[in-house]
């Protein structure tokens, strides 16, 4: 989460410096939308391992009923604790409305990754229609085309199908129109596909 911010920080600081759309910001702007893409997976926590807004670990529905279960044994039963936990579950549910309210104005981090990595795209497409050295050109064809493939990643995570489907394709031409029939990225992103 601190490398995210910190890459954030660095894009502010670019953007103002060259210009939104300049050159120089479309590499940190791929990072800044990769590093985002990572943390919203990390948060999504297929396996129960989400993290919460600070960071740390979020406890998964089995170690809460693990810990309820011992407290059950250790018997803390009674009129005390049931008003306890009864004022508790209305502190717990009137937080989680604050937070779901916050929730709603931000943008989740697979949203930020798909505008920075948009982002990207649209400064590397403008610097490749005006660069003219063959060199220069292949690396940023190079770099469009991951941008591409990252969008695509985007996507397929956000259940979006059919944008997916688009930027992996387009990742595709322009990997065969660029790289030898037999390269492993290609390869990639069929599998992709």
């Amino acid at each position: 989460p601190a490398a995210v911010e910190s890459l954030g920080e660095a894009c502010g600081l670019m953007s103002v410096e060259f210009g939104e759309k300049a050159p120089e910001c479309a590499e940190a702007y791929f990072y800044y939308g990769k590093a985002l893409l990572e943390l919203a997976r990390l948060e999504s926590g297929v396996l129960g391992n989400a993290l919460n807004g600070d960071g740390e670990l979020v406890k998964s529905e089995d170690q809460e009923d693990e810990e309820y279960e011992s407290q059950e044994e250790e018997g803390e039963t009674g009129e005390a604790n049931a008003d306890k936990e009864t004022a508790k579950s209305e502190t717990d549910s009137a937080e989680g409305e604050n937070k779901e309210v916050e929730d709603e104005d931000d943008p989740s981090n697979f949203q930020l990754a798909w505008e920075m990595l948009d982002l990207a795209k649209m400064v590397l497409t403008e610097q490749l229609e005006g660069e003219k050295n063959t060199e220069v050109k292949t690396t940023i064809e190079k770099d469009l085309c991951e941008t591409f493939l990252t969008l695509g990643e985007v996507s397929l995570e956000n259940e979006n199908y059919v944008q997916a489907v688009e930027d992996l394709s387009l990742c595709l031409d322009r990997q065969k129109a660029s790289l030898p029939s037999d390269s492993r990225s290609i390869a990639e992103t069929h599998y992709q596909l």
